[in-house]
């Protein structure tokens, strides 16, 4: 009821200007309808159209006791009794007509009903024009809804390979043209999906990732060089155990064990000059193709 918008402040002031009219028509008294109506607009936090001063002591009493229940009970039509006591005040029962007849008039408790039935159609009012700014399609919430799910979409689809299995990659294997065309839930419930399907391949990329053995786990290392006492300090015998282990492990890897890898033995390499061998070989060549 709050709201600033131009529609909303439209539906509030004629809903009052109605308001007004049809309480002037059930004779209620024009003070009792200026409280009213100041009480409707401190409610609302709006500027009264024109302000009437309130010159009587019972309007007052009655302005004052609703205020004691907050301002939101007058929006919800929970008027004080108070407000009986400022009719009665006002009111007097309509004269005889010349043949004896009396007019139909409303009692003072039923001039109450028709105030908090008037209020209620005010905000009723106020309550359909809100619904129409919030709801209706030309409205900027639900442009803004509806770029929010393009641009997701577009996201899904533009990052498919990275964000989603190869078996759920069919699920964005739309058009935009298309989806344009779903009513709203329907491309809610897609988005939704794709969301799900999203955390669910990130969640197992992470947990693969986790898996995978680390460099040092291969050497059965377990400490690091750069490790540190117990009191955060840095320390000298760790880090001399652990180049002592390393230094270790390469003294392991002899050349025994790196010929048992498929290397050959000294034993196995041909003896002789590199070289003379070599230039025998081409010679030996050369002349077999000029034979040939």
């Amino acid at each position: 009821m709050q709201c600033k918008h131009s529609d909303m402040n439209e539906a509030f002031y004629t809903g009052l200007y109605n308001l007004t009219i049809e309480l002037t028509k059930d004779r209620v008294p024009g003070q009792v309808i200026n409280g009213l109506c100041l009480m409707l607009c401190q409610a609302a936090h709006r500027q009264p159209p024109r302000y009437h001063p309130i010159n009587d002591e019972a309007t007052q009493l009655a302005m004052e006791a609703q205020e004691s229940l907050g301002m939101e009970a007058v929006l919800k039509g929970l008027h004080h009794k108070q407000w009986l006591d400022a009719i009665c005040f006002h009111w007097h029962p309509p004269a005889a007509r010349p043949d004896g007849s009396v007019p139909n008039h409303k009692l003072p408790t039923e001039l109450c009903v028709s105030m908090i039935h008037q209020t209620w159609m005010l905000f009723e009012k106020m309550w359909s024009t809100r619904n129409e700014v919030l709801h209706s399609p030309s409205s900027a919430l639900v442009q803004r809804l509806d770029q929010k799910y393009i641009d997701e979409f577009q996201a899904y689809k533009a990052n498919q390979n990275e964000w989603f299995r190869a078996t759920d990659r069919f699920m964005v294997d739309y058009s935009l043209h298309d989806f344009l065309s779903w009513p709203r839930k329907r491309r809610r419930s897609l988005l939704t999906t794709l969301k799900r399907l999203k955390d669910v391949y990130t969640n197992e990329c992470k947990q693969a990732l986790r898996c995978q053995p680390r460099i040092d786990q291969f050497f059965g290392i377990r400490e690091s060089v750069n490790s540190t006492s117990s009191d955060g300090s840095y320390s000298d015998e760790s880090a001399e155990s652990s180049f002592t282990d390393l230094t270790s492990l390469a003294s392991d890897l002899s050349g025994d064990t790196i010929l048992s890898f498929g290397v050959l033995s000294d034993s196995e390499f041909p003896v002789g000059d590199f070289n003379d061998s070599s230039e025998h070989s081409y010679a030996s060549r050369t002349e077999s193709n000029n034979v040939g």
